[in-house]
């Protein structure tokens, strides 16, 4: 199983990057709880939170970007080591919404690797915060990733991606791990430009739901005592099946 140490090595960033600090919890208690639950979770399950590195235009040579309410002027790669507890996807999106610029965050949590993204954008009501632009995308890597997990580790080098702009190489980073999606989806990885980041974001989404339904289908149809009900059910599911195919295919755009 890959360690955050080894995926943060898989990132290749020079040293000028390099940071090594301690975020101080207190920091993401004032930024990024905005309720009383969120707080608790934060307390409860934030062992330690480190500033890996910050990637601005003085430490890896790549230009900021400020445009249409963005701006990235620098990334930072954390790294997170959770307390023991239940899983929980809010922990990670309230340490992006505490950190004031993009974010590469490395976590630990029960002996698992995970990382995650989310793109901001300045508040339209208050330009002096930031706000989670898409909803984060996040991966839990394990065992049924070996087969890919070459491909992505590679993928992840700043050497691989567009440096254009931050901005490019933050959506770079996005791409990596949508192709990790695709590929446990599809049996297949592959990169695609950044102009078709949204369509396969959206045919994933697709393909999740479309996989739902096809469980709760074959459930109802395994349970069902009417033959023509039974029918019924097992032609929506050839339907959703023929959807789903679709769906996958175009994960891969030729």
């Amino acid at each position: 199983m890959i360690s955050p140490a080894e995926l943060f090595r898989a990132l290749t960033l020079p040293a000028s990057a390099s940071v090594n600090t301690r975020i101080p919890k207190k920091l993401l208690l004032e930024n990024g709880a905005p309720t009383a639950a969120d707080k608790r979770l934060l307390q409860d399950r934030v062992e330690e939170l480190l500033c890996l590195a910050i990637l601005k235009p003085g430490t890896v040579g790549i230009s900021g970007w400020s445009s249409e309410g963005r701006e990235y002027s620098e990334i930072a790669v954390l790294q997170l080591q959770m307390r023991p507890g239940k899983a929980s996807p809010r922990l990670q999106e309230l340490i992006h919404r505490a950190i004031p610029y993009p974010v590469l965050l490395i976590c630990q949590d029960a002996g698992q690797t995970s990382i995650s993204l989310a793109c901001k954008r300045l508040a339209q009501r208050d330009s002096t915060r930031l706000v989670l632009e898409d909803p984060q995308t996040a991966l839990c890597l394990g065992p049924a990733d070996d087969a890919w997990l070459p491909d992505f580790l590679a993928a992840l080098a700043l050497t691989r991606q567009r440096q254009t702009s931050l901005y490019e190489l933050y959506l770079s980073w996005h791409e990596a791990l949508l192709a990790l999606l695709a590929a446990r989806a599809s049996g297949r990885f592959s990169l695609v430009p950044i102009q078709q980041i949204p369509q396969r974001r959206q045919f994933l989404q697709q393909v999740q739901e479309l996989e739902a339904q096809i469980a709760t289908l074959r459930r109802r149809a395994a349970k069902e005592k009417q033959s023509a009900k039974q029918v019924a059910l097992n032609l929506e599911i050839k339907q959703a099946q023929a959807l789903l195919q679709s769906c996958l295919s175009q994960l891969h755009p030729t």
